[in-house]
């Protein structure tokens, strides 16, 4: 599903004036044009949790003065085809009590991805293609809980003492050399999801990405 802008929006104020949220969650759509979300005075709140989204901007929501970025408590992007966060996705956003990225299909999360002013509470990242994360990204987002069951981690120094309250998933696969590398490996997300769908219980869709 693409969605189009027109002149001034898909939904107008003259049309729904006390459109407050809208639901788009469950659908095939992959792209949304600039401003299709405009000029709706009264708008705060949108789903698009399990779509095909493979990216998001705030050049949707132009003109939509109750959705101001900067008092943003929740971003839901569960279930969709995002592969990567860009630098500075959240530079207006302050505190976010959640950030749901899970079940995507990102390889890596890097720092410059986040303001240093941006503080979360709750991350979830799992089921996605995640080999690593840095001690960088961990101390700058300070988060209270990361959810990250399901990636293939590469290796245990995930293990390592931090405040934060790490969910990992039991299934680790170590490199050949035994050591730890800020990298992408793409041989070795390949065995993981080859495991996993060998497994002789198979495992739940809804909680790894195996597509």
């Amino acid at each position: 599903m693409y969605i189009l802008n027109g002149d001034l929006g898909i939904f107008t104020n003259e049309l729904t004036p006390s459109l407050e949220i809208l639901q788009l969650d469950n659908n095939e759509i992959y792209n949304i044009e600039d401003s299709s979300f405009s000029n709706l005075t009264k708008f705060k709140k949108i789903d698009l949790e399990q779509n095909r989204l493979e990216f998001w901007r705030p050049e949707w929501f132009e003109n939509t003065l109750s959705l101001e970025f900067p008092k943003l408590k929740e971003i839901w992007f569960n279930y969709n085809e995002i592969t990567m966060i860009q630098e500075d996705a959240f530079k207006e956003v302050r505190y976010l009590e959640y950030l749901g990225v899970a079940h995507n299909r990102l390889t890596k999360i890097e720092a410059i991805s986040f303001p240093n002013t941006l503080r979360i509470s709750t991350l979830f990242i799992n089921a996605n293609y995640l080999n690593y994360m840095t001690d960088k990204v961990l101390q700058k987002l300070a988060a209270v809980k990361i959810v990250m069951d399901y990636n293939p981690w590469k290796c245990e120094c995930l293990d390592h003492v931090c405040k934060e309250t790490i969910y990992r998933t039991v299934l680790f696969l170590k490199n050949s050399t035994g050591t730890c590398t800020d990298t992408v490996d793409d041989e070795l997300t390949q065995r993981y999801i080859g495991l996993l769908r060998n497994l002789s219980n198979p495992v739940d869709l809804t909680c790894a990405q195996l597509e």
